[in-house]
C-alpha cells in the first residue's frame, strides 16, 4: 500500500511540474502513518526545489512560477 501511495503521489507531482512549470521534476517525500494524537493518518509529504532542468533544454535551469496567490520572493506552501 505505501508503494503505491508513493508512487501515487510522484506521478502527480511529475505530472504538474512538467506541464505547468515545464521543467524536470525531483522531490524528497517522507511518510508519516500518525497524526498529532497519534491516530491513523496514513501521508507523504514532499519537498520540491524552487526549479530544475527546462524539458526542452536540459543544459538550462528553469526556475519555478509560484502560483498565483502567493508573493514570488517568498517560499510557499502548496496543498495538494
Amino acid at each position: 500500500m505505501f508503494r503505491l501511495l508513493f508512487h501515487s503521489v510522484w506521478q502527480s507531482l511529475r505530472t504538474v511540474l512538467e506541464s505547468e512549470q515545464q521543467f524536470e521534476a525531483a522531490a524528497a517525500m517522507v511518510l508519516h502513518t500518525w497524526n498529532q494524537h497519534l491516530e491513523s493518518h496514513v501521508h507523504v509529504h514532499a519537498i520540491v526545489p524552487g526549479g530544475g532542468p527546462s524539458l526542452k533544454n536540459s543544459n538550462r535551469w528553469r526556475k519555478a512560477t509560484p502560483p498565483p496567490h502567493e508573493r514570488p520572493d517568498r517560499d510557499w506552501l502548496v496543498d495538494a
